[in-house]
């Protein structure tokens, strides 16, 4: 039986790597395949650009080779232009199976070791770039 992802607390962020390669990614959406490139990836979800706008709240599953081996999970959708990206869309992982969760703790792991994490001060800046393309555009 697939564990079913809970997050333990929203106080503080899981630690989020940006991938160093044009890293594949595959997602099934209402029967739909997609190809897309993923981003940044963490151990509650990630950030993929596809060619296409998922709509926000849809399910899918993802499909990720990792140097430990392929990673398998339900997603859920969230906003566009996740990591200050126009093109990446956010999700968050909702099911995974446990040798899967394992795999990517064990992908996450090497990333964060060979420096490829994603600091807390950069989210600040991307938050603070897209208010600003907000702001723009609005006024």
């Amino acid at each position: 039986m697939p564990f079913l992802f809970k997050p333990k607390s929203r106080k503080k962020r899981a630690p989020r790597a940006r991938l160093p390669h044009n890293e594949p990614a595959f997602i099934v959406v209402e029967r739909r395949k997609l190809a897309g490139t993923l981003l940044t990836l963490s151990s509650t979800g990630g950030a993929i650009r596809l060619s296409t706008l998922v709509p926000r709240g849809s399910l899918g599953e993802i499909m990720v080779q990792t140097g430990t081996g392929k990673v398998r999970a339900v997603i859920e959708f969230l906003g566009k232009g996740a990591d200050g990206v126009p093109t990446a869309q956010a999700f968050r992982f909702i099911s995974i199976e446990p040798s899967d969760r394992e795999r990517l703790a064990q992908a996450m792991h090497t990333l964060l070791e060979r420096g490829y994490g994603v600091e807390r001060r950069q989210w600040v800046v991307v938050f603070l770039l897209r208010l600003a393309r907000r702001l723009t555009k609005a006024g």
